[in-house]
């Protein structure tokens, strides 16, 4: 039985300093050495986590982990690793594209001054728009496995 067998996300969660993005990135690697398509998600404003994969930066997009990187560690993945951060601003962009009854109610929407403030300032925004997020990738099916790291 592998320890992955019926989970589809991991949330790593944890007061500051104790290794939350540590934890994940090494989920998510561990993950796609067993051959679980995976996608590792930070909502945490650190952005730790381009660093812990040892890339420049991750943003609102997934960015797959070249393996070569990996490798030179000794660990081969036998699935396809990707790291995303989820940008507040994109995400409601995105979710209103694709919500709006008509091209015109979704530019009337993306130009609005309220919405603007809404989509970058409101508190909690960025906890929405990770959950949005995170919904949209696993309802995605495109990954067999979500590993999430939070922020403290």
């Amino acid at each position: 039985m592998s320890p992955w067998d019926g989970r589809k996300v991991v949330v790593c969660v944890g007061t500051g300093g104790v290794g939350k993005t540590t934890t994940a990135a090494a989920l998510a690697i561990a993950a796609a050495a067993a051959g679980r398509r995976t996608l590792v998600m930070t909502i945490d404003p650190a952005r730790r986590l381009a660093n812990a994969m040892g890339i420049a930066e991750i943003g609102n997009l997934e960015r797959e982990i070249p393996s070569e990187r990996l490798a030179a560690y000794g660990v081969q993945l036998k699935a396809p690793l990707f790291a995303m951060m989820p940008d507040v601003k994109r995400t409601f962009d995105d979710l209103v594209r694709r919500t709006a009854p008509n091209p015109e109610a979704r530019d009337r929407i993306l130009n609005s001054r309220i919405y603007e403030y809404f989509s970058t300032s409101l508190v909690g925004s960025h906890e929405y728009a990770a959950v949005e997020k995170l919904y949209e990738v696993y309802a995605s099916g495109a990954y067999d496995l979500i590993v999430l790291d939070t922020p403290p």
